[in-house]
């Protein structure tokens, strides 16, 4: 959660690298989540 609040405000100025990087930190995050789970 953190990291999608500073992916937010790194990425605030750039809508483009915003979304990609959003994307890759979330499947980085879903990653993680399945790992601790599992």
């Amino acid at each position: 959660m953190l990291t999608h609040s500073f992916v937010t405000t790194f990425s605030n100025n750039i809508p483009a690298t915003h979304f990609f990087t959003f994307f890759i930190f979330g499947l980085i995050e879903v990653s993680l989540i399945i790992v601790i789970l599992y």
